[in-house]
Formats: structure tokens, C-alpha cells, sequence
């Protein structure tokens, strides 16, 4: 083979070797700016994340606030199937850093100490991962959706407007208004098809009153309603986004 044909051949492989160094290189460089996508890798964006939030396994609601430089967790609330208090939790601490939420509270009943953090918002699907300790040193943790139910500005115990009756946040909503037609209501609730029968009494709170109204067709996210007579008279108008709450059956 003549001298020529060496350099050649050195020549080839030395472009091919120096090619892929460079493939390698982008490759890598694609791996690194595009990381894999997990939960621990979101960020909460920093608007959408005030209102009321359901956790779908303890039916707790959770208020969220926002504040001039992020949020913060005012209550914890937990409710019984006909609607009423069981147990208020005690926020022992809440936190907005890094565009993330995070919580703890106690539990009375079990003497639990329970830890919330925001993960992924979606809507008003809100992920978070939660741990919990039972005060005898056993802990579990996991990953579970809340629910927005609605805004805050819709429903907020102790508000001036409300009865002595609901102060507290004694009765909880069990929807929301979510379109008024002269008579007509439609309430709008993520469990209507469940907790609304034919011929339930709804009502809404204006100004410390009851403004009542008759489920007429409940479905499974809306229920229509007629507004009672007697409310009617009244002449106190409700309107969108007012939280719902349903008088206990007889």
C-alpha cells in the first residue's frame, strides 16, 4: 500500500472519530436541556392557586389565600355527609418559596401531623404530595389531586353577609351558583349527581338571609332549581359563583 493511500486512510478515520465526539457532545447537550419532566420538577405558577380545595379522600376543604407575594393556607375544615362540621385542623405552619406551597397541620381527632406540598396546578386540579406522622414515630407518605370548588371570593366563613349561623364555616357548601334565569337556577357541584335528589332544599346566603330554591332535576355535575316562592318574595337577588348549601332532609 503506497504512502498516499496511509495518509488517506488516517485522514478517513480521524474525521470520523472527531464526528462522533461531536454527536456524543449534542446528544448530551439535548439530555441536559431538556430534563425529564416529573412532579418534583414543576413549579406552581404564580397566579390560579386562591380558593377552596377538595381532598377527594378525607372530603377536607382547604382554603387557599393569596397574598402580595404568594399564597397561604387559612383553614383546613373537614365535613360530614350532611353537610356540617365535624373538625376544624390546626395550621401549625404554611410557606410560599420557590413558587411551591407547602403546609402542616394537626389533626385533634387522631393526633396526626400532616404535610402538604404543591406539585403540579392544572386548572382546578391541584397535585401535591402529602406525608403524615402518627405521634408514635409511624409515617406513610404519597401523592393524591385536590379539587378547586370554587373561588375564595365566593365563599369565605365569617364574612359580614353571613348569618351567625355560618360564621364559623359550620355548613359546608355544597356547590355553587353557576347560572340564575328569572326563577331558574343552576347549581353547579363536582358531586351533584350523588348528594342531590328531587325535591332537596337548596339556598344561597344575601345579606344573612335564606334564599331558597327546590332541586328539579339534579345530573352529575349540575342540578336545575327553581327558587321557592316565599324567596321569590323576598326579592333578594343571587348571582353567579355564590356558594350552595343544602338544607338537611327531614
Amino acid at each position: 500500500m503506497s504512502r498516499l493511500s496511509y495518509i488517506a486512510i488516517a485522514l478517513i478515520s480521524s474525521i470520523f472519530l472527531l464526528s462522533s465526539c461531536f454527536t456524543d457532545r449534542s446528544s448530551l447537550r439535548e439530555v441536559r436541556s431538556e430534563p425529564s419532566r416529573s412532579v418534583y420538577d414543576d413549579r406552581i405558577n404564580a397566579e390560579g392557586l386562591e380558593g377552596v380545595w377538595e381532598d377527594p379522600e378525607t372530603h377536607d376543604l382547604h382554603t387557599i389565600k393569596k397574598l402580595t407575594d404568594g399564597y397561604e393556607v387559612i383553614s383546613i375544615i373537614e365535613y360530614g355527609n350532611n353537610g356540617a362540621k365535624v373538625e376544624e385542623m390546626e395550621v401549625k405552619s404554611t410557606l410560599w418559596k420557590d413558587h411551591i406551597l407547602s403546609w402542616s397541620y394537626y389533626v385533634p381527632s387522631t393526633g396526626y401531623n400532616v404535610h402538604f406540598s404543591t406539585r403540579l396546578l392544572d386548572g382546578d386540579t391541584l397535585t401535591v404530595e402529602w406525608s403524615n406522622e402518627d405521634g408514635s414515630g409511624g409515617e406513610k407518605s404519597g401523592q393524591e389531586t385536590l379539587h378547586r370548588i370554587m373561588s375564595l371570593s365566593s365563599f369565605s366563613p365569617g364574612r359580614d353577609n353571613q348569618s351567625d349561623e355560618f360564621a364559623d364555616g359550620n355548613l359546608r357548601p355544597a356547590g355553587k351558583v353557576y347560572k340564575v334565569n328569572d326563577d331558574e337556577v343552576i347549581v353547579a357541584s363536582r358531586l351533584a349527581g350523588e348528594i342531590f335528589d328531587v325535591g332537596d332544599i337548596l339556598f344561597c346566603l344575601v345579606d344573612g338571609q335564606k334564599v331558597e330554591m327546590t332541586v328539579v332535576s339534579p345530573m352529575q355535575t349540575v342540578s336545575k332549581c327553581l327558587l321557592t316562592a316565599d324567596s321569590l318574595k323576598k326579592g333578594l337577588k343571587i348571582h353567579e359563583e355564590m356558594p350552595v348549601y343544602r338544607k338537611d332532609r327531614q
